[in-house]
């Protein structure tokens, strides 16, 4: 049997529903993927728990925020006596202000 011929804005709107129903596959498929990569992760035990992310995290900005604190005065140590306090003080606004955005980041 002879099939009919179908008018082109037919045949360009199914190859934009085969060309759709492609993505959806291949979304789906990398989806799939996504799922059995995590399912093997977790049973190798290759995930890092989310507490022990954060608590290293917290770990490491408290550092940073030590370390940031003891900075005016080890910079101010270094310069000349005269020059002293002014340079301490215009280190720890700077410090002030980097561990204020530190803090709001985290």
């Amino acid at each position: 049997m002879k099939q009919k011929k179908r008018a082109p804005w037919i045949q360009a709107e199914l190859k934009a529903l085969t060309i759709e129903r492609q993505r959806v596959r291949l979304l789906l498929s990398l989806e799939t993927a996504r799922g059995m990569r995590l399912k093997n992760a977790r049973l190798e035990r290759s995930l890092i728990r989310k507490e022990d992310v954060q608590k290293y995290r917290a770990e490491c900005v408290a550092q940073v925020l030590d370390r940031l604190s003891s900075l005016p005065e080890e910079i101010a140590d270094g310069c000349p006596a005269e020059i002293h306090e002014p340079v301490r003080k215009t280190v720890a606004e700077y410090v002030h202000r980097a561990k204020a955005e530190l803090i709001v980041e985290n």
